[in-house]
């Protein structure tokens, strides 16, 4: 028992420093008798009784709740690991692939959402198929009338005084005609899945070789100072789409070169690539215009180019889907042949048996 009030008398409550302890005080007069009650405690016995009631209290929490969250973390990790391996499974489909989704593996509480998924796969197989059987139907079922418009156009022509701007006019006409029919029935048929499953070791450089000697009369009529650089490079791909990227910028290149102008090929590997490319000192394709291109039916500058001419606007559609088909890249850049358009395709390709072919680093 203290000689002396450990705090004022006064009704009070609060902290002080006595007898070299920090104490925690209540002070009240009694109601009873005439005296002061002071009530105090040491704040170093408050804290070890706390601590001796909380510690043994959040002991056992402590160790069990990274057992709990390793447990609910197993637990959840097993149950959602179906929905993983389903999520996986549509990740790694291919856009054309629309066949339905196995389930006799899934658990039941997943069959009705793969069930679902299944039925909605279905109705676009079915939209898809449907489009393309219109787009075929419809391009075959336009070559008769057409053949039979040309035909009676050439006998008109022969018979009835037509001026020469009538007649290019109408004859411009009908060949383009023929060359959107021809473009929809190739758009067709490079929609199909039978071309990624027709896959061969091509040799992008003679194939090159070959649609450039298709194209040779074009080169000569416009005098084009045509080259054919590079060595054998082979890739894995089907012969039909790769032609048809050739042959389709090739042809670009050739009609938006000026008469007496410049194309450069070049076919060559670079680490496990294979890349070409195509150069030409035509008019070229503006930055905010070459996203565009690539549209169907769209064409810069309209129904007619400014260097007038004549043009479907698929050509550039239908290399995308070929080069889309090989899951390659395809970009433009400016031409090195000081004006005009460069187009490089790299293809993410297995190459094999180079032959002479040079790997550049």
């Amino acid at each position: 028992m203290p000689n002396e009030a450990v705090a004022e008398l006064k009704v009070s409550n609060g902290y002080v420093n006595f007898a070299r302890y920090r104490w925690h005080f209540r002070v009240e007069r009694s109601k009873v008798v005439p005296a002061w009650l002071i009530i105090a405690e040491r704040d170093d016995l408050r804290f070890r009784l706390a601590e001796s009631i909380v510690i043994p209290a959040l002991a056992p929490m402590i160790i069990a709740v990274p057992i709990l969250a390793c447990l609910i973390w197993l637990v959840v990790g097993i149950g959602l690991r179906p929905v993983a391996e389903l999520s996986k499974e549509l990740d790694r489909r291919q856009a054309s692939n629309l066949s339905p989704i196995p389930t006799s593996d899934l658990p039941r509480e997943l069959a009705p959402l793969a069930h679902a998924a299944n039925a909605a796969l279905a109705r676009l197989d079915e939209a898809f198929l449907r489009e393309q059987r219109f787009s075929a139907d419809a391009a075959h079922e336009l070559r008769t009338p057409i053949s039979a418009l040309r035909i009676h156009f050439e006998n008109l022509a022969a018979t009835t005084q037509l001026d020469h701007a009538t007649q290019t006019r109408l004859t411009s006409a009908i060949d383009r005609l023929t060359r959107v029919v021809e473009q929809i029935l190739l758009l067709n048929k490079l929609s199909s899945e039978e071309l990624r499953r027709s896959f061969v070791l091509v040799d992008l450089l003679e194939l090159c070789r070959r649609v450039v000697s298709a194209q040779s009369d074009t080169i000569a009529a416009r005098s084009i100072q045509l080259s054919v650089d590079g060595s054998a490079t082979n890739l894995w791909g089907n012969a039909f789409a790769l032609e048809t990227i050739v042959s389709n910028l090739l042809g670009n290149a050739l009609k938006y070169t000026p008469v007496g102008g410049e194309v450069e090929l070049a076919v060559y590997a670079k680490a496990d690539h294979a890349v070409f490319e195509i150069h030409d000192s035509g008019s070229g394709i503006s930055p905010d215009q070459q996203a565009r291109v690539f549209d169907r039916f769209y064409r810069i500058g309209g129904d007619r180019h400014d260097a007038r001419i004549q043009g479907s606007g698929l050509g550039l559609s239908i290399v995308k889907l070929a080069v889309n088909l090989h899951n390659a890249e395809i970009a433009f850049a400016p031409s090195r042949l000081g004006q005009g358009l460069s187009v490089r395709v790299q293809f993410p390709a297995r190459l094999e048996n180079y032959g002479q072919s040079h790997v550049e680093n």
